[in-house]
């Protein structure tokens, strides 16, 4: 690790390792919030918006989404800090948790707007019976840009998470300053994390993806889908802690 932080495939590597050599106190941590990602995921499916309606639904749900994130990213957060501050492992005061769930939110919403295109063309096309649907390549070439762009800049701004965490200043604009050189190595880390998790999503997802499933089968889809948005959070955690606490680590002696 240099003073800006991990190399690229080093944070991910690390990543991984922090949340599998953790994973007994994680386990204890994630199950609340993993049981309420499943009732989510289960609410969420009761009910297909129709038009534009999708839109305000996925804002609702990401809102949603909030307290189970904070529940399982606080404690998280507050441990992987504890390598730079022993005392982080007292409990924040709640205004920190209402910080870290701000800024966790903003973030999310800033998918959402994002990827609000890809869904207005999604919405379109149906409507249209699938003649509004764009050339193949044309999309592909949408949707790339959009995905790399969107995480590099989620990059720039997401140490604001950790820094609510940690009873510091978080606002956005700090994060932007202070990964002006490693934005880049965060977003990318961030990306090679989650292409193989939603690789396994797609794979044993796909026995499920019928026109009338069991209920077994619909609960187990959604704790399907829980167990990998608590796996997602948790090794994004890991990333966002590991540039956070190299951004506020004293200069080595000798450097300026």
């Amino acid at each position: 690790m240099n003073g800006s932080g991990p190399g690229l495939i080093e944070a991910v590597i690390e990543s991984w390792r922090l949340v599998i050599g953790n994973a007994a106190a994680l386990a204890r941590i994630a199950l609340v919030p993993f049981l309420l990602f499943i009732a989510l995921h289960r609410l969420e499916a009761a009910f297909e918006p129709e038009g534009m309606g999708v839109l305000a639904w996925q804002l609702l749900f990401t809102v949603l989404a909030a307290p189970p994130a904070v529940m399982l990213l606080m404690p998280w957060y507050r441990r992987l800090l504890t390598v730079a501050d022993p005392a982080m492992t007292a409990r924040p005061a709640m205004w920190w948790s209402v910080a870290l769930m701000l800024r966790w939110v903003g973030l999310d919403i800033m998918v959402l707007a994002a990827l609000a295109p890809v869904t207005a063309m999604s919405v379109q096309a149906v409507a249209a019976g699938g003649e509004a649907t764009p050339r193949p390549d044309i999309l592909f070439i949408y949707l790339t840009t959009i995905i790399i762009g969107f995480y590099l800049f989620y990059g720039r701004l997401g140490l604001s998470v950790p820094a609510a965490a940690a009873e510091s200043d978080h606002r956005y604009r700090r994060s932007w300053t202070a990964t002006r050189e490693t934005g880049w190595r965060i977003g990318f880390a961030f990306l090679l994390c989650w292409m193989p998790i939603q690789f396994l999503a797609v794979i044993l997802g796909a026995p499920l993806a019928v026109e009338d499933p069991t209920m077994a089968m619909q609960y187990f889809d959604a704790a399907l889908g829980a167990t990998f948005r608590v796996v997602s959070e948790l090794l994004g955690a890991a990333i966002f802690a590991q540039f956070y606490l190299a951004q506020t680590a004293p200069p080595l002696e000798g450097e300026w």
